[in-house]
């Protein structure tokens, strides 16, 4: 059981109450689970033959992967659903307990690590479907490429004289001149061309760099998880997001006989929409400085910061200790509270060497304002 250890801290009643329930979201769980792997089963035969049978057709194969997308989309749903009523039982069953707020605070940890668990279920949904339709759609590529390169040797002869002209890769309709007649003649690329430049190689790009994109998603992920983002946590997701682009562009350029543009260039007209915002006349980059200047002052216990914090607009004091905590800056956290402890006792418990004097109520009332940022930052 995933949540034996704060099953094992529940008393008599609240146990007899709430482990059903914790059993009962197991159970629902592991039935979950065996869908999803009945469905990538599933997925992974009935795609394989649309793709063997029908690669050229377009509407079929998309229709497929919407379909995959259909079916994870349901189940994650269901989990949501799921869990949305468990937690109304959850409550009233914790509304009428008799306990004492310690017991109180194990049962809310209990909720909220299967909440929790229930969102990692949804996220790894998620994640198989997008991983599924990326693979076999860099199976459906494949099929392609290979067509097209077996039609490229197949002979293409003028339409005015009948005579041979250049055997090429042909990705889009090009004129092309005779050079037996001097007649100047439009000839469109085979079905297997076509469909390769038009879909193949985009899912063979997004299929060999894969990691990459599923890192990306996670410095995404990451960056909206900050209540407080800094502009760190900006270039940090940036870069990412800019190599895998970089990665993407790089394997669908090297498949390209023309490219539109150099991999630089489709690389920084993605990153446009991270690196500038037009709409915010640069409210956002002012904000991430200001959140950035306050984690560098802080982290460095420089008393500066507290004239940071009064003249800024993004937070007030406990925020700007909330912005230290989730960036795990524990030095600057601890400067924080001693400056918030001082401000309200006249007590200065911090001593040069960064340590705190002994002896004093802080250490009381730090631990007590950590457990509620972690609280917070759990929430």
């Amino acid at each position: 059981m995933a949540f034996e250890k704060l099953i094992e801290q529940l008393g008599q009643q609240s146990g007899e109450k709430l482990i059903p329930l914790v059993e009962r979201y197991n159970s629902f769980k592991g039935k979950i689970l065996s869908r999803v792997d009945e469905i990538k089963d599933e997925v992974n035969q009935g795609i394989g033959e649309l793709i063997d049978n029908y690669p050229y057709d377009y509407g079929a194969v998309s229709a497929g992967f919407s379909a995959v997308k259909g079916r994870f989309s349901a189940l994650s749903t269901k989990v949501e659903n799921g869990v949305e009523k468990l937690e109304q039982e959850w409550e009233d069953i914790q509304d009428n307990l008799k306990v004492k707020s310690s017991e109180n605070s194990i049962i809310y940890k209990l909720w909220w690590k299967l909440y929790d668990d229930s969102r990692n279920v949804m996220d790894n949904i998620e994640k198989m479907s997008e991983t599924l339709e990326i693979r076999n759609g860099g199976k459906w590529a494949d099929i392609l490429r290979k067509k097209m390169l077996e039609e490229k040797d197949i002979p293409v002869n003028c339409p005015q004289c009948g005579g041979a002209l250049e055997t090429k890769i042909r990705y889009q309709n090009l004129n092309e001149t005779c050079p037996h007649c001097g007649s100047l003649n439009e000839i469109k690329p085979t079905l297997a061309s076509a469909a390769w430049f038009n879909a193949g190689i985009i899912n063979h790009a997004r299929n060999m760099t894969i990691d990459g994109y599923f890192r990306m998603k996670k410095a995404e992920d990451d960056f909206h998880k900050f209540r407080f983002p800094a502009l760190r946590d900006q270039k940090n997701r940036n870069a990412i997001i800019r190599q895998y682009w970089k990665d993407y562009y790089t394997v669908l350029n090297d498949e390209h006989p023309a490219p539109v543009r150099t991999v630089e260039e489709h690389t920084d007209a993605k990153l446009v929409h991270y690196e500038s915002n037009v709409w915010d006349d640069g409210a956002e980059k002012r904000e991430l400085e200001d959140v950035e200047k306050l984690l560098q002052l802080a982290a460095i216990r420089d008393i500066q910061v507290l004239n940071h914090i009064s003249s800024s607009d993004h937070f007030d004091f406990d925020e700007a200790i909330h912005a230290a905590f989730e960036h795990d800056e524990g030095a600057a956290v601890d400067f924080l509270l001693s400056l918030k402890w001082k401000k309200k006792t006249k007590e200065d418990v911090l001593s040069p060497d960064g340590s705190f004097s002994k002896g004093t109520e802080f250490a009381k009332w730090r631990e007590k304002r950590l457990a509620k940022l972690r609280k917070e930052i759990n929430n």
